[in-house]
């Protein structure tokens, strides 16, 4: 991120700041959801009920929305740094007092006051600190998207680890853990330095803050009195408007006074802001709400232990992972606006599926596809949505909107739980939790009337400027083969050459430079080698459910093999841009026999080039994909298979192949990274075979690079095998770890064993995408400078080596 903050600030600097803040979002929702999977065992523990414990869990929420905005306004007072410890230590202490809580009261002391105290006075600064630090929107979203996601994954997270840890050691220790993350996040923050001195002059509104706490308390309270009297809720939530009435009116006539208020009333004139500010409260309202109805429903109506609600919910967090995840990427690719709507639209639709499985079947397994598809639309729009409103103000009222910011979020956090615990609470039944989850899917049509109403706008830059989506070339050219997949092989050799063409003279020309004194055979050694591991690198792909992008994987690899025949021939003396470098592309992959009839085949095909793109026939898509790997040579037999031993050593030898990609398969879907060896190992041999044909098209000489023998394996080969070996130990330890431990869903390991092993596929998968977009270079693919010089251990022994 070098670059994208403050000036003077390196990467590595404002990644040490973005750890503890992170941790910080994370420990702060873990403690608003973890406590849904305790509710048995504090209720029993302690004497009280299940609205006892309900009444906990949301007064912490309460008070974090209560005191956010005071919250914010003291972090501009008396510095960020000083505040977000402060808030540390006050909720470090609530968590020591809850986990040897001998009653009610005293956990609601701990839990409930001292760590939403902590809350409301550590999130303000994290939030202002990410604002102030990453400046542009690309990096900000980065920065709010690694914030968010921790935020989402300790509140869908919760259960599981607070299920684990009850189960196993007793709630009281989650309190314990939570203590021991905030005495980790305390020695981070040490390498913590202020952007911006606190100003001690600015005043505090001390009657706003009282006013506007007491004002949402009382409607939060009166929600949680709607089981017991009618009057009683309409009373609270009438005293709780007028009390938000008179704070407003107060605001505004300190401000016409010329006195600064709590909060100034012109941070509701920005409409997109206002938007922005009701998508994120619907947001947590959605995610607690649902979090609290289905822990209570599972514990309470189907009598599910703590870690097995807690497993259940591995979905939502898996879903909310992955999505944030992408949070950079989709802020590059599509609008806010779109983000937004998309994520609501997708978590709307996982309500739907919760209510309707969970009707329709017993099985745990029925939970799993609506929290997996709540988690991801959740996970889609916690990052615009909160980009939408801190970017719409300058520096120095980030204070006041970030306080505003996560007041309103925690306020949709208590509500969510207040509205959908006081609907259990009245009548714990299927037909209860259905009312629940259709209250906040109301709520949520809600949420996606004001995204609908954001303006459309597309991504910007650092200027303002708007960012126009440039696709990569894997992308381009799978775009472009859709639209004709008869033509796939005229198409690929007339892209790659338009592609690439350009930048191969540079490269060559850059290789020469570097290598004054080697032989042309030992250059073109170092581009059969470089091309090599290009091939392999940009083809490299992973199973489970990430085995649908093979296709692009495909593609980059064609276009790297492409790229190393066009710079053999330029190392020939020939211009790599020239139409007749795409026929003889097409003559060495075996399309056609002579450059003639590969010319006139481009000439026949050159009007579906660079044509509109038409809708995608996904149907197409699995005979691209097998077209592809025949023409990568994937899966065309090499020349000992098709020689002596006739026609059943052929079939022995095909069958032998599709059982091993069989198995490769199926072990993939638990164990992803094992494809990385075994498309390593396939992309060298078919690689070595096109290598020896193109040497002896332009040169002659064939044999001036040895095909690879398994007796000197590949370092990049070798790397792949350590992954994937690491890849099979992982769901080998979730198997054992699940039958030793006894865990069990409806009576069977096998729920629980199936959920562990697709979370930890799709985890172990998402994480190496994510690793390699991390290291791979911004530079344009077709830029030279992109091409790394092949060591020289990697010369090859042929007749060109002395």
């Amino acid at each position: 991120m070098a670059g994208t903050g403050l000036p003077g600030r390196s990467a590595k600097v404002l990644r040490r700041v973005l750890v503890p803040v992170a941790l910080a979002q994370f420990i702060c929702s873990f403690a608003g959801s973890n406590m849904n999977v305790m509710i048995n065992d504090i209720s029993e523990d302690l004497d009280t009920t299940v609205q006892g414990v309900q009444v906990a869990i949301t007064l912490f929420l309460l008070v974090m929305a209560a005191l956010m905005i005071p919250g914010g306004r003291l972090s501009d007072r008396y510095g960020r740094k000083r505040c977000f410890l402060l808030g540390l230590v006050v909720y470090g202490i609530g968590a020591l007092l809850s986990a040897v809580a001998p009653g009610l009261g005293v956990l609601i002391l701990g839990n409930s006051i001292l760590e939403g105290i902590g809350t409301a006075l550590l999130i303000p600064p994290a939030y202002i600190l990410t604002t102030l630090l990453f400046r542009d929107v690309t990096s900000r979203a980065r920065a709010f998207g690694v914030v968010m996601a921790a935020g989402g994954v300790g509140a869908a997270a919760g259960p599981l680890i607070g299920g684990l840890i009850t189960t196993w050691l007793g709630w009281r220790a989650s309190f314990g853990f939570q203590a021991l993350v905030i005495a980790v996040i305390v020695l981070l923050s040490r390498h913590i330095e202020d952007p911006v001195p606190p100003d001690r002059t600015r005043p505090f509104d001390t009657a706003g803050a009282v006013l506007s706490a007491v004002g949402l308390t009382l409607v939060v309270m009166g929600v949680l009195a709607a089981d017991e009297s009618l009057w009683l809720t309409l009373g609270l939530l009438a005293l709780g408007a007028l009390a938000l009435l008179w704070f407003f009116r107060l605001a505004r006539a300190r401000e016409a006074a010329g006195k600064e208020p709590l909060i100034s009333t012109s941070l509701f004139r920005d409409r997109v802001a206002n938007l922005g500010l009701v998508t994120q409260n619907v947001q947590w309202l959605m995610l607690m709400g649902a979090s609290f109805t289905v822990a209570a429903y599972l514990q309470v109506v189907r009598g599910y232990s703590a870690i097995g609600t807690g497993v259940v919910f591995t979905a939502a967090t898996l879903g909310l992972l992955v999505s944030s995840l992408a949070a950079e990427r989709l802020a590059k690719r599509r609008p806010q606006r779109t983000l937004v709507i998309t994520g609501f639209v997708v978590s709307l639709v996982g309500i739907a599926v919760l209510i309707a499985l969970v009707y329709g079947l017993r099985s745990a397994w029925a939970f799993v596809p609506g929290l997996l598809l709540l988690g991801l639309g959740l996970g889609v729009m916690l990052t615009p949505s909160v980009n939408v409103v801190q970017s719409s103000f300058p520096e120095e009222r980030q204070g006041e909107i970030s306080g505003l910011s996560r007041s309103v979020s925690n306020l949709g956090s208590s509500m969510g739980t207040a509205i959908a615990g006081t609907i259990l609470v009245a009548g714990l039944s299927t037909g209860a939790y259905a009312v629940a989850m259709i209250a906040l899917a109301v709520v949520g049509l809600v949420g996606l009337a004001a995204a609908v109403r954001l303006p459309r706008s597309r991504p910007a830059t650092a200027d303002g400027t708007a960012v126009r989506k440039e696709s990569s070339p894997a992308r381009a050219l799978l775009s472009l083969v859709v639209t004709d997949p008869g033509h796939l092989p005229e198409l690929l050799a007339d892209f790659a050459v338009r592609r690439n063409g350009p930048a191969v003279p540079k490269t060559v020309a850059r290789l020469r430079r570097e290598h004054p004194d080697a032989t042309e055979q030992e250059l073109r050694a170092r581009v059969v080698a470089s091309g090599r591991r290009r091939v392999v690198s940009e083809g490299a792909l992973v199973g489970g459910p990430f085995i649908v992008l093979v296709p692009f994987a495909f593609c980059a690899a064609l276009l790297s093999q492409a790229r190393t025949i066009l710079e053999l021939a330029a190392l020939d003396g020939r211009d790599p841009t020239d139409g007749t470098r795409a026929a003889e592309l097409l003559v060495l992959q075996g399309v056609y026999e002579d450059v003639g009839q590969a010319r006139a085949a481009l000439v026949r095909t050159a009007p579906a080039v660079g044509a509109p793109v038409r809708r995608r026939r996904w149907t197409a898509l699995w005979g691209i994909t097998v077209r592809m790997a025949r023409l990568l040579g994937v899966i065309t037999p090499s020349e000992e298979d098709q020689g002596e031993g006739g026609r059943v050593r052929r079939a022995a030898v095909r069958t032998w192949r599709w059982l091993l990609l069989a198995v490769v398969f199926l072990v993939g879907l638990v164990a992803p990274l094992v494809w990385l060896p075994y498309m390593a190992v396939s992309y060298r041999r078919a690689d070595a075979r096109l290598t020896k044909r193109v040497l002896a098209y332009y040169f002659g000489d064939g044999a001036a690079v040895q095909r690879p023998s398994v007796s000197r394996a590949a370092p990049e080969a070798v790397a792949a095998a350590f992954r994937a070996l690491l890849s099979l130990l992982v769901p080998i330890a979730l198997a054992v770890v699940t039958f030793l431990t006894g865990l069990r869903i409806a009576d069977s390991s096998w729920p629980v064993l199936g959920i562990a092993l697709a979370a930890a596929s799709a985890a172990v998968g998402a994480l190496w995408y994510w690793r390699r977009h991390r290291h791979r270079t911004p530079t344009a693919p077709d830029d030279p400078t992109t091409e790394p010089t092949p060591p020289d251990t990697a010369q090859p022994h042929g007749p060109g080596r002395r």
